[in-house]
């Protein structure tokens, strides 16, 4: 066992931390939720983990992006992003793919070799595009909704997507999810009503990470659960 992770294992024991390290994750777009959900999801023993993004850092992200630092401008999102993890434990299997998720390259992915797919990319048709596929999966599938435009207290919660509210990504894709009769999404989302009428989308790190936070802590606790297990999801 890694001598950093032994603090964890004094809250859930060998062999929890072990069915942690034992399943195989996928997450889609590395901003600023999927780039800290890998850093979570890392530093609590998630060892196999394939990270896909296809953008390069840019001086805007650094406000709320785990890759984003002056010294990475201009670099893959996902090369900066496999070089911290394996900082952060060597002994990790990360897979980068540096592409976008689209019907160009959908016959690119297999998710039949993941446990957990999580869904962070900000597209809306490729956002539903992916959760149609992995909904076709064994995987267990877990999709961030809106983050941006808010900067209040973070008040994010998991729900089943015919339960949100107040958020209008939420909104697309559970009409979405009518049309295509999905009957059960888990997503992160808000009811926090965002800041209206700007030129960009706004952020704010807090925001993003925490967001992060509540899809990392998801997948591991249903992990410990046995609720995600090793090539057999509920």
């Amino acid at each position: 066992m890694n001598v950093f992770l032994s603090r964890f294992e004094l809250l859930v024991g060998i062999e929890a931390l072990e069915k942690i390290q034992n399943t195989r994750v996928i997450v889609f777009g590395l901003g600023g939720v999927g780039g800290s959900v890998c850093d979570m999801l890392v530093r609590s023993g998630i060892s196999y983990l394939t990270i896909v993004d296809f953008d390069k850092v840019d001086e805007s992200n650094i406000n709320r992006q785990i890759v984003a630092c002056n010294s990475t401008i201009g670099k893959y999102k996902t090369d900066v992003l496999e070089q911290l993890l394996l900082d952060i434990n060597p002994h990790c299997y990360v897979t980068k793919i540096t592409q976008k998720y689209d019907l160009t390259t959908v016959k690119n992915f297999d998710f039949s070799q993941f446990d957990v797919i999580i869904d962070c990319i900000d597209d809306v048709k490729n956002k539903k595009l992916l959760i149609k596929n992995a909904k076709k999966s064994k995987a267990y599938i877990l999709s961030s909704m809106g983050a941006g435009n808010r900067y209040g207290i973070p008040q994010f919660e998991l729900s089943d997507i015919h339960k949100t509210s107040e958020d209008g990504l939420a909104k697309a894709i559970r009409k979405f999810c009518v049309l295509e009769k999905i009957k059960k999404l888990d997503v992160v989302y808000t009811k926090q009503v965002p800041v209206k009428n700007l030129e960009k989308v706004g952020s704010v790190v807090y925001c993003t990470t925490n967001m992060a936070t509540i899809i990392a802590a998801n997948i591991i606790n249903k992990i410990i659960k046995g609720e995600i297990k090793n090539g057999d999801t509920k």
